[in-house]
């Protein structure tokens, strides 16, 4: 639903599929949700995937950063109010709002994505975009700006990981979301026990069918690192701040 002030908005039913042993949101799922809403709100203004093929382009996540409250329960009903906030540098900025049936934000969420020609994967500019791109800076919200993260040196190896058939989207390589439970995976599980107070994670190179990528664990203070690498080249890194934790 398109709201007065040009932001969009749906409602969001959490299934118990989508949620861990908690019962409350993976990180995974909440990254499922995000982008969701993001081709929800251009399809509303009639920019479905398909359109944007037709137009020699494709919109792919590079960062995203969640601050999070609380975690979304299993079978809650959330609002999920999302929209674009400014353009920096090759980054179209998108804002994401979770609020929990009281009105109250839960979660609060920022993402940079970049645009791409689907064919050839250069990087256009956001001004060679054929559609005007929203500015809603005047929106506050509780959250960090998703920058590149500063890694610890002392990462320890823990696993390889074959990309299969059921990690790969429409655009040909790991879906975004898939990420989120590599790093979450070689996380103890006993974390998960309590709240994750922050989660960001960046998308640095593609992987596709075949490709074997080397997954790093570290801490540095209440931080959890997560980084995947294919051969030398990073492609992607990941942090979790658990509440509590030191």
């Amino acid at each position: 639903m398109r709201r007065q002030d040009g932001t969009f908005e749906k409602t969001q039913e959490i299934t118990f599929s989508m949620c861990d042993f908690t019962e409350r949101i993976k990180p995974s799922a909440l990254l499922v949700i995000a982008a969701d809403i993001a081709g929800d709100d251009y399809s509303d203004r009639g920019l479905p995937h398909d359109a944007l093929l037709k137009e020699g382009v494709v919109f792919l996540v590079s960062r995203v950063r969640f601050s999070i409250k609380r975690r979304i329960r299993a079978e809650e009903s959330i609002k999920l109010i999302s929209y674009e906030r400014r353009v920096t540098g090759p980054f179209c900025i998108r804002d994401y709002i979770v609020e929990d049936d009281r009105g109250e934000i839960i979660i609060a969420g920022r993402s940079a994505w970049i645009i791409c020609d689907p064919v050839s994967r250069r990087i256009l500019r956001p001004a060679s975009f054929p559609h005007p791109i929203q500015n809603h800076e005047d929106i506050i919200l509780d959250v960090g700006e998703p920058e590149k993260l500063k890694l610890p040196q002392d990462m320890e190896k823990v696993c390889e990981r074959k990309v299969v058939y059921s990690d790969l989207d429409g655009n040909g390589h790991v879906n975004n979301s898939v990420y989120g439970d590599m790093a979450s995976d070689v996380l103890p599980m006993e974390l998960f026990n309590g709240e994750i107070k922050e989660f960001a994670i960046n998308f640095v190179k593609e992987a596709r069918m075949g490709d074997t990528i080397t997954i790093f664990r570290g801490k540095d203070g209440d931080r959890e690192f997560i980084a995947g690498f294919l051969g030398d080249s990073l492609c992607f890194e990941c942090a979790f701040t658990f509440k509590g934790q030191r």
